[in-house]
């Protein structure tokens, strides 16, 4: 009787969300990557080495895209990953003190999908950002990432299907106000790679 009660206790947890092995795993390899991703980045200073987390085939959204980009459609790998490259350079000199990534950016603050729109997941890296999974919605309501961008070929790719969803807020020393980082993330073969990236600040 003890052991039927256990089984029905558990199938009763997973009911109200527990997650398989393998996923457990894909989420936890995802939280891994991450952290290593904002790790050099942010502590090591390494920007050469964290740009090798951009997606094969990255697209940029119109909100980040810079001036002298404005007047086209799509840009290259190159050019985004030049962008990338201003972004983490321009977040370095902002940085406050510090050695550690807890000194430099928090999840405090970045629950920004609805319940009705995604899933936060959990996982070991918690204190230094959310992962979000997005459940099926319209492309054309999707706003999590550069949400004034309209274009039908942006918005359908940015709501495919597995796709994760990182937001971190970064501490800066004053007076630089902090943002958010939105970073969104695509398996490629064993790796996860960063597919687009927007910051939202607190005013937004």
């Amino acid at each position: 009787m003890r052991k039927r009660t256990d089984v029905i206790l558990a199938a009763l947890i997973c009911v109200f969300g527990c997650y398989s092995v393998s996923g457990q795993s894909h989420i936890q390899n995802l939280s891994t990557a991450a952290k290593e991703f904002f790790t050099l980045w942010l502590v090591d200073k390494k920007i050469d080495s964290a740009t090798k987390y951009l997606a094969r085939e990255p697209l940029l959204g119109k909100c980040i895209t810079p001036t002298r980009f404005e007047k086209k459609e799509y840009l290259t790998r190159k050019q985004i990953r030049t962008v990338f490259r201003e972004l983490m350079e321009i977040t370095i000199k902002k940085q406050s003190a510090g050695g550690d990534l807890a000194d430099f950016v928090t999840s405090k603050g970045t629950y920004l999908i609805s319940n009705t729109d995604g899933t936060r997941v959990v996982h070991s890296a918690n204190y230094y950002f959310t992962i979000y999974t997005l459940k099926p919605l319209d492309p054309m309501k999707n706003g999590y990432v550069c949400k004034f961008d309209e274009r039908s070929a942006f918005l359908n790719v940015i709501s495919q299907p597995g796709l994760y969803y990182v937001f971190t807020r970064f501490k800066f020393s004053k007076p630089y106000p902090e943002y958010v980082l939105t970073t969104v993330w695509k398996k490629e073969g064993t790796n996860w790679r960063i597919l687009t990236f927007s910051a939202i600040s607190d005013d937004d």
